[in-house]
């Protein structure tokens, strides 16, 4: 496997300008990114843990009202109350209800006060003089290699040990100066990092106003060195080798972070000795194979980003542990939508166990979400906030982000990924202990919220469907639906497998018996009762009844194919929300439409967010800057030579080839990652299908991804044939497969048995079940290395129909004129 890995290296054939072009390195708790920085080798390094993590208290943030209040002010229609969520605020308040704005002269989100950047320092190693030849980033063993002439540098963080480890090889002796930055954040006024020096490391601290801080250790192995205490900066001599080492600890870690730093420096050898082996079997894991082999490496470019950057114990926010820039984009907040999107794909893609930073984040929320939902709604449940810290504070706290109280998708959201876990894992202990306390708080929260009606159903109002700004305060929205439908559903069952709740469990059926439907008018489905289509979405959220929610009448499936159409018309080329466009295109291989799905996954998702690191980016599209182009605008300040995603298969993304200042991980971890899955495995809905979402003219293989019911598939499509399906059990379960040979004679485990349409296998834990058709031989995929491939020198042209809807009324004509005609190009530059 670390072979055929190699195929996968991220190249850089000239240095990447920007941190977030950079390449990615970590361990999970402790991760960065590497560029160049005007010729120098530079680094971000974060940990998961290290941020402001201040929030306005309960009473700011709900501006003294209560949920009966809002419906009093709703009833009487109170004009000031319902102006205030369409109005748009000022750029820069200088303080919001007597609590001081701390980010003066710059621009930040409205539901600011306090940021979450996760950074810990920047880091710099003077380059400048050396000829840069070329970067890699090996995504077997997570090592960064830059080569120039006469250096060589090689980085790293070692699993299971937070220091970042640079190690510099040199023709011959040199000089060099190593930086190590941290300012005061501009919202940290009177704080800024303390420096000393302690047995021979340089030693910086940072407090942080709430008591919080963080130290970072700094020293060089190899060669003499002197250090400038006040700016910790590090001149050395290397003869011809020398290591550099930064370790950082938290109070979350411990409370003498100072002690914990240095200490860390002296467990590097043992880590670095273990390093090796933890990836392969990380990557023994499971492993995918596609004749396009663009999104072959997506999949496995995205699985690494989660890899080194989701922490254990806490969901990472936007972008995990990448941003770099301050103050950061949506402060790198938690919002539940994202971060649930991040979490769709890992548990297919067979590692489950990189979503624990997302569960322990939110069963940690539990007693403060409780208080605060008792406090404002009036009943014992969990609403847990649309966006907010790791305590589970509201961090929607201006006057106009107040709507967002309203945004009641979130708790079914996150409910959803945690039954998910359970579903995919059937792991009973952690189902009771941390998800079923989630998802059962959730179902109580719908169960109280809704009210029956007239018409003897229940419906959900008030309420406000993500980012559609027509449907504020309205009543039954489809999310809402799809996701409280599914809550209540798990909620039940969960109940039902741990044999408790009894009486809640004949509440929440009750609720689910007469729930309402759909709000649906002539043509179809609608976003919301009274949506009168008029405006373009910003959201794909009528959908979320299709994925993730599985609240959809298969039966009725052409009419939700009429929703995914309007969707698709309606969000429109550019809606600067990513996951939108990979999330239309899995809705399309959950509806059976793998052509759809493929052109989506291309036209509207690589060509719009793509970057060349493998990372979404969202930064500068609407500006122009990452405008739209085709072959003969090839951008002259494109960053690299060749723009490649991996090794001699370049690719770049000319709608946006050089977005700057944001990266979105729920776009690359969550949507390109989800959507190969469900190319090649499905598993909603109780029914394991294999290569359902396989278009006709795709070859594909894998092995160990994972099904919801707790197997392991592995399976091979070639030719137009599927040659084997091997099932292997995680747990004692029973499965329903859809038997890619009914109607034929099949042999199961070497016996010829009668083939049905569909297969229910009851299996325990380790058993393997081997099915294939009787007249042919089992192929098995080889995942052996494959050589290095002649770049792809093709084009291939949008060929599906775009809507025009870009986010909130706004319209770029040259951008859309441009969308109809552009080009990806798969290949080297043309001379």
């Amino acid at each position: 496997m670390k072979d055929y890995l190699k195929q996968h290296s991220i190249v850089y054939r000239q240095p990447a300008k920007f941190p977030e072009d950079g390449a990615a390195i970590g361990n999970r708790y402790f991760a960065g990114l590497v560029w160049s920085d005007k010729g120098n080798y530079s680094a971000v390094l974060a940990k998961d843990d290290v941020g402001d993590h201040r929030a306005q208290p309960f009473e700011v943030a709900r501006m003294g009202y209560t949920h009966e209040k809002v419906l009093e002010l709703l009833k009487n229609g109170d004009k000031d109350f319902i102006r205030m969520a369409y109005e748009e605020g000022p750029d820069n308040p200088d303080a919001f209800q007597g609590v001081p704005y701390p980010y003066k002269g710059h621009r930040v989100h409205s539901w600011a006060p306090y940021p979450i950047p996760k950074v810990a320092a920047w880091f710099t190693l003077d380059t400048a003089n050396y000829k840069f030849i070329e970067q890699r980033l090996a995504l077997e063993n997570a090592t960064v290699t830059t080569k120039y002439e006469g250096l060589e540098i090689k980085s790293l963080v070692p699993a299971n040990c937070n220091v970042f480890v640079t190690d510099i090889k040199t023709d011959e002796a040199a000089e060099f100066t190593a930086i190590l930055h941290r300012h005061a954040d501009p919202g940290m006024e009177g704080v800024a990092p303390e420096f000393s020096m302690k047995d021979g490391v340089a030693v910086f601290t940072y407090p942080f106003p709430d008591g919080f801080a963080y130290s970072m250790a700094f020293k060089v192995e190899g060669g003499e060195y002197a250090l400038d205490e006040a700016n910790a900066t590090i001149h050395f001599k290397a003869d011809t080798t020398a290591r550099i080492l930064a370790s950082v600890a938290s109070s979350y870690d411990t409370e003498d972070t100072v002690s914990e730093a240095i200490a860390l420096l002296s467990k590097v050898d043992e880590a670095l000795g273990k390093h090796e082996a933890y990836w392969d079997e990380f990557w023994a894991g499971s492993r995918v194979q596609l004749t396009d082999k663009y999104l072959e490496n997506m999949w496995y470019a995205s699985l690494y980003q989660a890899a080194v950057g989701n922490s254990p114990n806490f969901s990472g926010g936007f972008a995990g542990p990448f941003w770099v820039h301050e103050p950061v984009a949506w402060n790198n907040d938690i919002h539940e939508v994202n971060e649930a999107y991040k979490n769709y794909g890992l548990q297919a893609a067979g590692h489950p166990e990189l979503t624990d930073g997302y569960l322990a984040s939110y069963y940690n929320m539990i007693p403060y979400v409780r208080e605060t939902t008792k406090k404002f709604y009036g009943f014992d449940a969990l609403r847990f906030p649309h966006t907010s810290g790791y305590k589970g504070e509201e961090r929607e706290t201006w006057p106009l982000n107040f709507k967002y109280q309203y945004m009641q998708s979130s708790s079914g959201l996150i409910a959803q990924v945690m039954w998910d876990q359970y579903l995919f894992t059937q792991d009973k202990e952690e189902l009771k202990n941390r998800i079923y306390p989630i998802i059962a708080g959730s179902a109580d929260f719908y169960a109280n919220y809704m009210q029956k009606e007239e018409d003897g159903k229940y419906h959900i109002f008030p309420t406000f469907s993500p980012e559609q700004w027509a449907s504020i305060y309205c009543r039954d929205a489809a999310i809402d639906l799809a996701m409280a439908r599914c809550t209540l559903r798990a909620a039940i069952e969960s109940a039902k497998i741990l044999g408790v709740d009894a009486e809640k469990a004949a509440v929440w059926q009750e609720v689910l018996d007469n729930f309402c439907a759909y709000p649906r008018d002539e043509k179809g489905y609608i976003e919301f009762d009274k949506d009168d289509r008029s405006y373009a979405f910003g959201h794909d959220s009528i959908m979320y009844a299709v994925h993730p929610a599985q609240e959809y009448d298969e039966a009725d499936e052409d009419a939700w194919r009429d929703a995914l159409d309007m969707s698709i018309k309606r969000v429109g080329i550019n809606d600067n929300a990513a996951f939108s466009k990979t999330h239309l295109a899995v809705d399309a291989l959950w509806l059976g439409l793998p052509e759809l799905g493929y052109n989506l996954i291309y036209d509207t998702a690589v060509t719009s967010y793509m970057k060349p690191n493998g990372f979404g980016s969202i930064g500068d599209v609407y500006e122009g800057k990452g405008h739209i182009s085709n072959l003969k605008h090839y951008p002259e300040d494109f960053v690299w030579e060749a723009g490649n995603v991996y090794d001699k298969r370049e690719v770049f993304s000319v709608i946006n080839p050089h977005a700057k200042d944001s990266i979105e991980l729920d776009f690359t971890v969550g949507g390109m990652l989800l959507f190969v899955n469900e190319m090649l495995l499905q598993s909603q809905k109780g029914l394991i299908r294999v290569f359902r979402g396989l278009p006709e003219h795709q070859d594909a293989a894998f092995d160990g991804l994972l099904a919801r019911g707790g197997v392991k598939v592995s399976s091979e499509h070639k030719n137009g044939k599927i040659g084997y399906v091997k099932l292997k059990a995680i747990a004692d379960t029973t499965v329903s497969l859809e038997n890619p040979y009914a109607g034929e004679e099949i042999m199961i485990n070497g016996e010829a048995v009668e083939s049905d349409a569909i297969l229910t296998f009851s299996m325990k834990k380790g058993e393997e079940i081997i099915l294939a058709k009787a007249s042919g031989a089992v192929m098995e995929a080889d995942f052996g290395y494959q050589g290095e491939a002649e770049p792809r020198k093709v084009f291939r042209t949008l060929v599906q129909p775009l809507g025009k809807g870009a986010r909130n009324g706004k319209i770029n004509g040259e951008m859309q004129k441009n969308a109809d005609t552009a080009e990806i190009w798969l290949g080297k530059p043309a001379e």
